[in-house]
């Protein structure tokens, strides 16, 4: 098994991102699933993931499915 985690943080972008700040942990878990003929080497992994934090700033009038009017 091995974890792999991120710190990301957040600050600001273009467009509606602009002015957005915040801080996202992305943790990634693989576990083998089988091993080639050696034993050794992982042949398939399976991996979970889980993204957590939080964003702020973003306006409210933010519409992700599109523009809206």
């Amino acid at each position: 098994m091995a974890t792999c985690t991120l710190t990301l943080q957040i600050t600001g972008g273009t467009g509606r991102f602009q002015g957005v700040t915040g801080v996202l942990t992305y943790t990634e878990t693989a576990v083998p699933v089988f091993f080639d003929g050696s034993g050794i080497v992982p042949g398939m992994t399976t991996e979970t993931v889980d993204i957590m934090g939080t964003i702020s700033g973003l306006p409210t009038n933010d519409y992700s499915q599109g523009d809206r009017q």
